[in-house]
C-alpha cells in the first residue's frame, strides 16, 4: 500500500512539473524579447552574428566543398503572391509541423494566424512540411493546401531527423519568395502565440530608427551532448565531437531578422548536418 502511495506521489510530481515546464516555456518564449535580460542573449548573439558574416566571406572564397546540397523540390507551396500583401510585410512565421498534425494547422488558423489578422496586422503564416509514406496523407494535404494556399511541402519523408533540413529549406523558401518580410519567426506547431503583444514588439522595433539586420531573439541554451544510443537525442561523437554544445537557439520558437534567412542556408551547404536541428544552428551561427 505504502509503495503505491509513493508511486502516485511520484507521478503527481512529475504531472505537475511537466505541467509547470509547459506553463514556463509558453510564457519565457512569448515574453522573451520584452524582458530587459534578452538585451544580454541579444548582446551573445551578436558576437556570434558578426563571427558568422565574416566567416561565410571565407568560406564564399575557399575551396572547400558543399557537403549539403539541400536541393529538395516544392511539391506544394504558396504562390509567388503570397507575401505580396503589402510592400514590406512585418513578419513570416514558419510553422513545423508534421504531415499528419492537421488538427494543429486548422487550430492555429483559426485562433492566432487567422485570415483577418494577417491581413490587419501585416503578417504571413506558412507551415513547413516534407511528405508522409502514405498516399492518402499526401493526398489530403494537397485538398488542405489547395483550400488554405499556405503549406510549403518538399519532397522529402518527413521525420523527427530531418527538422534540420525542413527548417533550412524553410528559410530557402522564405528568402527566395518572402524576403520582404523585415522577421520571420520559426515556431512549433505546440506554440501559441500572443499576439497582440508580440506584434505590438515587433512593431516598436521595427521603425527605421530601431530596425537592425543580422539580429536574433530566443532562449540561448548551453548543454551536453547525449551519447546514450538509445536515446531520441543521441549524438555520436561522429555527429558532434565536441564534448559541450555551442549556445544554441532553444527550438519551439526563436525570431530573427530575414536578412539571416539566406545566410543560414547558405553556411548550411558548408557545414556537416546534425538532426537536432537549433544544435545545427548553433554550430553556423
Amino acid at each position: 500500500m505504502r509503495l503505491k502511495k509513493l508511486i502516485f506521489a511520484l507521478l503527481a510530481i512529475l504531472v505537475t512539473l511537466v505541467f509547470l515546464n509547459f506553463i514556463f516555456m509558453s510564457i519565457f518564449l512569448y515574453k522573451l524579447p520584452i524582458k530587459s535580460k534578452d538585451k544580454v542573449s541579444n548582446e551573445i548573439k551578436e558576437e556570434y552574428f558578426e563571427k558568422t558574416i565574416h566567416d561565410q566571406d571565407e568560406i564564399n572564397h575557399d575551396s572547400r566543398p558543399i557537403i549539403n546540397t539541400f536541393d529538395y523540390k516544392y511539391i506544394l507551396r504558396p504562390s509567388e503572391s503570397f507575401c505580396k500583401i503589402k510592400t514590406n510585410l512585418l513578419m513570416i512565421a514558419m510553422v513545423t509541423v508534421s504531415p499528419v498534425n492537421f488538427n494543429q494547422r486548422s487550430v492555429i488558423r483559426s485562433t492566432w494566424a487567422t485570415t483577418h489578422n494577417q491581413m490587419e496586422e501585416n503578417f504571413r503564416v506558412v507551415f513547413i512540411i516534407g511528405q508522409s509514406l502514405k498516399s492518402e496523407i499526401n493526398n489530403a494535404i494537397q485538398l488542405e493546401h489547395k483550400q488554405n494556399g499556405d503549406i510549403v511541402q518538399l519532397d522529402f519523408f518527413d521525420s523527427y531527423y530531418n527538422l534540420t533540413t525542413k527548417t533550412i529549406m524553410g528559410f530557402r523558401w522564405v528568402s527566395t519568395y518572402c524576403s520582404n518580410a523585415r522577421y520571420t519567426l520559426k515556431i512549433d506547431d505546440d506554440v501559441v502565440v500572443n499576439l497582440k503583444s508580440f506584434l505590438g514588439y515587433l512593431n516598436r522595433i521595427s521603425n527605421d530608427q530601431n530596425y537592425q539586420t543580422n539580429k536574433m531573439v530566443c532562449e540561448l541554451r548551453k548543454g551536453l551532448p547525449d551519447r546514450r544510443k538509445k536515446s531520441k537525442y543521441y549524438l555520436s561523437k561522429v555527429e558532434y565531437p565536441k564534448s559541450i554544445f555551442d549556445p544554441f537557439c532553444h527550438g519551439p520558437a526563436y525570431l530573427l531578422t530575414s536578412d539571416l534567412t539566406q545566410k543560414f542556408y547558405e553556411l548550411a551547404l558548408f557545414t556537416i548536418q546534425i538532426k537536432l536541428e537549433d544544435v545545427f544552428l548553433g554550430v553556423i551561427f
